[in-house]
């Protein structure tokens, strides 16, 4: 009786659909790393297996991470914001379609391959355009982390922004953006909270910045022009979206020693572009570091010096 049950299920396989065995082939061959995975379940000690996935999943992390950074070009008296020449000096560094790093860009200034993708913009320096863009950016290349650049002439050292507030105020720097306008105490969100803290991981940034040659510090104060503007706005953005476990948050630049050179600023506080563009790679660096131990932020103290 089993013989004739053995003959008649050969015979069944024998007349499937010309594609079906080579239908189920294909599937197994489509998952190479399932069958094996089956397999060390049965033969591997209890939790090796999730440990060797865990490492996978977080070496996927630092293999995609991917950091949104955006820059400021001109505004007020400045005439080369020391942001829009890291967007451009970052743009060189990378390919925005495939994330590799262009070569003679790095032998010429020496910079360090970042274990990272970037994706660098130049925003418009206007209220609430600037916002809309960023915004465009976000849902367009899905990053895992947002850095926002500006220029804070008169600081000495890299800052990055620990506070925004709900509040536009230009008049008081006696400055409008580049489309002539200057809100007065205005909110940027109507509905939006009194203030929302940085979600980049503040201590380990500054930390590794320092650690590396370059001076930096954490600052409470990030104004009430389009940096404090853009600052609130993503986060809000961000908050209000479903999005908030994407750390974003603002980086304050010293001016370029192009612009300190001036017989109006001398005395002025500056740093190279070079510098400014090592510490903006560093920072996302830092991020992906952030995102492999788990996020958060380190538990350091980190002393400050900021005067400005």
């Amino acid at each position: 009786a089993g013989r004739s049950r053995r003959v008649e299920a050969a015979a069944a396989r024998s007349s499937e659909p010309p594609g079906g065995s080579r239908r189920v082939k294909a599937a197994g061959s489509e998952l190479p790393g399932r069958s094996r995975r089956v397999r060390s379940r049965r033969s591997e000690p209890p939790g090796r297996s999730r440990r060797v996935e865990a490492a996978a999943r977080r070496r996927i992390v630092m293999a995609g991470f991917k950091v949104l950074v955006t820059g400021f070009g001109r505004y007020g008296n400045t005439k080369t914001n020391p942001a829009r020449a890291v967007v451009q000096d970052v743009q060189k560094l990378f390919s925005l379609e495939s994330g590799l790093i262009t070569d003679s860009f790095s032998d010429l200034a020496g910079l360090p391959k970042p274990d990272v993708d970037v994706v660098a913009v130049e925003v418009p320096c206007e209220f609430f355009a600037c916002l809309r863009v960023t915004e465009a950016l976000i849902a367009e290349h899905s990053p895992n982390a947002v850095l926002l650049l500006g220029e804070y002439p008169g600081r000495s050292m890299i800052t990055l922004e620990r506070v925004a507030i709900n509040f536009n105020d230009a008049t008081r720097y006696g400055l409008a953006d580049e489309a002539g306008v200057a809100p007065q105490g205005t909110p940027i969100a109507e509905t939006g909270p009194a203030a929302y803290l940085s979600t980049l991981p503040l201590r380990r940034c500054v930390t590794d910045l320092r650690a590396g040659g370059i001076p930096a510090d954490i600052s409470g104060d990030a104004g009430t022009l389009m940096c404090n503007h853009l600052m609130y706005g993503v986060l809000h953005h961000l908050a209000t979206t479903g999005a908030a476990d994407v750390p974003a948050g603002f980086v304050h630049l010293p001016a370029l020693p192009e612009t300190a050179a001036l017989e109006k600023n001398l005395g002025m506080p500056s740093m190279t572009t070079e510098l400014c563009t090592r510490a903006v790679m560093s920072i996302a660096d830092s991020l992906a570091a952030a995102a492999k131990a788990g996020g958060g932020d380190i538990d350091v103290a980190v002393k400050s010096r900021l005067l400005v």
